[in-house]
């Protein structure tokens, strides 16, 4: 049998994040407050010694990871897993929350209550995006068996993933699980 770490690290900080807009697929840079906290993650990869690095296919994951491995002096074949992008989430891209709030109070609503339930126009459902973050881990597991890979992704996708490791149903995972801050990480093993 072989084991494969798998550490999932959410981006840093992002302009947008500060101005609690809803990004999805679309690109902010790194905040200042990020680049410090990417900076920092280099401490938390040290610890780890990952073999492999993955990021998403967006900017800011890309962005955090090179900060940090600037940090630590080193250069790596850094690998990108569209798999791990963050949920799409259609005309609410780039929007203040607060918009949100008032032009799509209900949707807003399902979104946060009822995420079994959630469904917007050129959005993915909870169940797309843990769907094809499952694919993104079997890849890994594929490509990478017996290796410790840091996977540098993004909050709605750790979400999914930790409702899946955890067998909790989409219907109650938003009361079961947390998002993780900016460049904090969750560790699972794969047996296989």
């Amino acid at each position: 049998m072989t084991t494969t770490e798998i550490y999932l690290f959410r981006h840093a900080q992002t302009l947008w994040n500060e101005q609690k807009r809803f990004q999805g697929q679309k690109n902010s840079d790194l905040s200042d407050l990020g680049i410090l906290q990417a900076r920092k993650m280099a401490e938390k990869i040290k610890l780890l010694k990952p073999d492999v690095f993955i990021t998403s296919g967006l900017k800011r994951t890309k962005e955090t990871l090179q900060y940090a491995l600037e940090e630590m002096g080193e250069e790596r074949n850094i690998y990108e897993f569209i798999e791990f992008n963050e949920a799409a989430f259609g005309n609410w891209e780039g929007m203040l929350l607060e918009d949100v709030l008032k032009e799509f109070n209900v949707e807003y609503d399902t979104h946060k209550e009822r995420p079994h339930l959630f469904k917007l126009q050129g959005a993915e459902t909870y169940f797309e995006i843990q769907n094809r973050s499952i694919k993104g881990i079997k890849k890994i597991l594929g490509k990478f068996p017996g290796k410790k890979v840091a996977v540098v992704t993004h909050g709605m996708v750790i979400l999914c993933l930790t409702g899946y490791l955890r067998n909790i149903p989409i219907k109650r995972i938003r009361e079961k699980v947390s998002i993780p801050n900016n460049t904090d990480f969750l560790k699972t093993c794969w047996y296989h």
